[in-house]
C-alpha cells in the first residue's frame, strides 16, 4: 500500500507550517492573458504571444502592460513605426508612467527622433527618478545619441548609485572611453 506523499516526507514543505500547501491566489483573466503571453514572447513562441496579449488589450486594467508589451515585441522585430504608435496609444492612457515614457524614449531614439526622446527620457525620470533602470537606458542614449559623455556617466552613476547592480553601464562606458583615449593617443 503507498502511503501518500505527506506521510512520507513528513508533509508538504513549500511554504508555512508541514503539511500546508502554497497559497493560491486567484488572478483576473486580463492579468492571465498578459502574464501568458509574456511567458510565450520569452520562451520564442512570438505568434501566439502576441495573440494573448491581443486578448489582453480586452481588459481595461491591463490595457497599458499590453500595449507596452506588444510595442516591445514590435521593436524586437525591427518595426519601430508600429512600436511607436503603440506606445503613444500607452501613454495616451497613462501620461504619468515613468516606464511607457522611458519605452518610448527607446522606440523615438532608434527612429532618431532625438529632441522627443529625450524629452521623453526627461519625463521619465521626473516620474520616476528612483529607476535606475530609466537612468541607464539615459545615459546609453546620451552617450550614443548625443555624445554627451559628461552627461551620460551623470547618469551612469545614478544608476549605479540607486541600484548597485547597474554598475555595469558605469564600468562599461568608463572601459570603452579608457580604450578610445588610449587608442587616440597611441595614434598622435
Amino acid at each position: 500500500m503507498k502511503t501518500p506523499l505527506a506521510e512520507r516526507n513528513g508533509g508538504y514543505r513549500r511554504k508555512g507550517r508541514s503539511g500546508e500547501l502554497p497559497e493560491i491566489r486567484p488572478m483576473r483573466l486580463g492579468q492571465f492573458y498578459l502574464s501568458f503571453a509574456t511567458l510565450l514572447y520569452n520562451k520564442g513562441y512570438r505568434e501566439a504571444a502576441g495573440q494573448f496579449a491581443e486578448h489582453a488589450l480586452d481588459f481595461e486594467e491591463e490595457k497599458t502592460a499590453a500595449l507596452q508589451l506588444l510595442a516591445g515585441m514590435a521593436r524586437n522585430a525591427m518595426k519601430f513605426t508600429m512600436a511607436e504608435n503603440l506606445m503613444r496609444k500607452a501613454l495616451a492612457r497613462d501620461p504619468s508612467n515613468a516606464r511607457v515614457h522611458a519605452q518610448l524614449a527607446a522606440i523615438l531614439s532608434e527612429l532618431r527622433h532625438d529632441n522627443e526622446a529625450e524629452m521623453n527620457f526627461r519625463a521619465a525620470i521626473r516620474a520616476d527618478a528612483k529607476d535606475a533602470s530609466i537612468h541607464k537606458a539615459y545615459a546609453f542614449f546620451l552617450e550614443v545619441q548625443r555624445k554627451d559623455t559628461l552627461a551620460a556617466f551623470r547618469e551612469y552613476a545614478e544608476a549605479a548609485r540607486l541600484e548597485p547592480s547597474e554598475i555595469s553601464g558605469l564600468i562599461e562606458f568608463g572601459g570603452v572611453h579608457f580604450m578610445m583615449r588610449t587608442t587616440t593617443s597611441r595614434s598622435n
